[in-house]
């Protein structure tokens, strides 16, 4: 059996809309025998007829009525999506404003500004700063339409695509004695710590793994910002629990060192995206997100791994 065509289902909507071959043929503006053969042969191929004739014109069969309802949906849904394609062609440039979590700005900053600002990539994102829980609020109050988060919510109503999944590392100054590769998790109570604010997920994810295994974290500073963090383990010695790449640099200087926990306290990123944007929008920041990850994933500096 031949495959159905996108003219037939065309063909067969306009005829249902305008319950006549004659009128469906004056508005496709093709002769009224091609418009009646296109159907004849679209009822051969389903076996059924879909359109009873009378001479006031035609009627729906049932099975008519059941397949135009799908064929309306095939056909909407291929417009809206060559609209999207239209629409991305035609723009020169497409402001997104982009959300990134600190690990992701530090790392990924260089290859997402060139990734939008490649020809043929009509996208100029500009790029803000939270944490996770900071950039999902900011996601709801459309201040920013696409944000790469930690571990969201599945019920958000927004379009998530997986990216990678990390373990945390215990970071803290390197001269105030060196880790050994792998920390217990049962020995971190014994680091002092300076951890994000108590609704951070970073920070909830790391209480709820303490919680688990029934220990109590001695956390002496709760802040945010990079910069105080850093600080509070080079200044006062104090350590933290993070992603590794947010302090690589330190780490490769030397000035911090760093160490896997066993257990692991995994965390999952994803690219968060407002159903609002076109979907050949979120198509390409797929594109340009995954092809960052996926280099850092390669190189295996990180401890990435693929969602």
């Amino acid at each position: 059996m031949s495959s159905i065509s996108l003219r037939q289902l065309r063909y067969f909507r306009a005829v249902a809309r305008a319950r006549s071959f004659s009128a469906a043929a004056r508005m496709l503006n093709v002769s009224q025998p091609a418009l009646g053969l296109q159907v004849r042969d679209l009822e051969t191929q389903l076996d059924a007829y879909l359109f009873s004739r009378h001479a006031r014109g035609v009627e729906l069969t049932q099975a008519g009525e059941l397949f135009l309802s799908q064929v309306s949906d095939i056909l909407d849904a291929l417009q809206r999506a060559q609209a999207s394609v239209a629409e991305l062609k035609t723009r020169v440039s497409q402001e997104i404003r982009l959300g990134v979590t600190p690990t992701i700005g530090r790392i990924l900053f260089e290859d997402l500004l060139k990734a939008g600002a490649r020809p043929g990539t009509p996208l100029k994102l500009l790029l803000r700063e939270g944490l996770t829980s900071d950039l999902l609020r900011m996601m709801r109050e459309q201040e920013v339409q696409a944000s790469f988060c930690y571990d969201p919510p599945a019920d958000s109503g927004f379009h998530v695509v997986p990216l990678f999944q990390e373990d945390l590392v215990l970071v803290r100054r390197a001269d105030a004695g060196p880790l050994p590769p792998i920390v217990a998790i049962a020995d971190l109570p014994h680091f002092p710590l300076a951890l994000g604010a108590r609704n951070d997920a970073s920070r909830l994810a790391i209480e709820r793994a303490a919680a688990a295994h029934a220990i109590v974290l001695d956390v002496r500073e709760e802040m945010a910002p990079i910069s105080l963090k850093r600080e509070m383990l080079i200044r006062h010695g104090l350590s933290t629990i993070v992603p590794y790449g947010l302090f690589l640099p330190e780490i490769s200087r030397a000035q911090l060192s760093a160490a896997r926990i066993d257990p692991p306290i995994c965390r999952s990123m994803a690219l968060v995206m407002s159903r609002d944007l076109p979907g050949a929008i979120r198509a390409e920041m797929t594109e340009i997100a995954r092809a960052a990850v996926e280099a850092q994933i390669v190189a295996g500096e990180l401890g990435w791994r693929r969602a």
